[in-house]
């Protein structure tokens, strides 16, 4: 007989309002429900309706928006050997926010968050990321590979560098920035507020706190040189 493989949790539901679930990586579906555990290699999926937050084993938070879908990839907390280390996320429908815990802090771990036209690397950071189906408006969520798909990004603390697939770094958000990546990739800043459906009330409030006062400046930082946005 085959050996099913081992699942090894990696984090727990610490709240859901609506209906989740995860499919493992033997491709078992299950319900989610609060306290209950998530696995390596489970692919999270929230319905329209829905919220789902997560801890994870080394504290990061994971807060999935509603008509999202996660996959854990890897996960891996090694306290003995350095380097071993590693969180890798992909998403691959809609979207979430997400707080960096030790895996991200450790030096010589592994991380990524990969959104296909782009890849995050994150070290001690907070944001949202969320693929919507146009520029202008992230009420519906989109898929990895759809046309039409953009992905949004609101830094809320730390710093992100962004790098396509192949691996070419495209630039950096810092602490209070707003921007879109096109489809094919290009990293475009925005002022004011984000698109509507992008970020719930909480997440909107603390956007409008960390944006400069009136005739302030935040340095963009694009392919390794500093663009000063002028806020009007």
């Amino acid at each position: 007989l085959r050996e099913l493989p081992t699942l090894r949790q990696v984090g727990w539901v610490t709240a859901l309002s609506g209906q989740a679930l995860a499919v493992d990586k033997t491709g078992v579906q299950r319900l989610l429900q609060a306290g209950g555990p998530v696995y390596e290699g489970d692919r999270l999926e929230t319905g329209r309706a829905a919220r789902l937050s997560l801890k994870m084993v080394d504290e990061a938070r994971m807060f999935i928006k509603p008509d999202s879908r996660v996959t854990l990839s890897r996960y891996v907390l090694d306290d003995e050997r350095d380097g071993a280390s590693a969180s890798i996320i992909d998403l691959i429908k809609g979207g979430l926010r997400k707080i960096t815990g030790l895996i991200a802090r450790r030096p010589g771990s592994i991380y990524r968050f990969r959104a296909g036209v782009m890849t995050l690397g994150v070290r001690g950071t907070e944001f949202v990321a969320k693929l919507c189906g146009s520029a202008e408006d992230c009420r519906e969520s989109a898929a990895r590979g759809e046309a039409q798909a953009r992905l949004h990004l609101v830094m809320f603390d730390g710093m992100i560098d962004l790098q396509r697939p192949e691996g070419q770094q495209v630039g950096e958000l810092v602490l209070g920035q707003y921007a879109v990546v096109s489809g094919s990739g290009v990293l475009q800043p925005r002022e004011g507020e984000p698109a509507p459906g992008l970020l719930d009330a909480g997440e909107t409030e603390r956007f409008r706190q960390l944006q400069p006062a009136q005739g302030g400046i935040w340095p963009w930082l694009i392919g390794g040189a500093a663009l000063l946005a002028i806020s009007s």
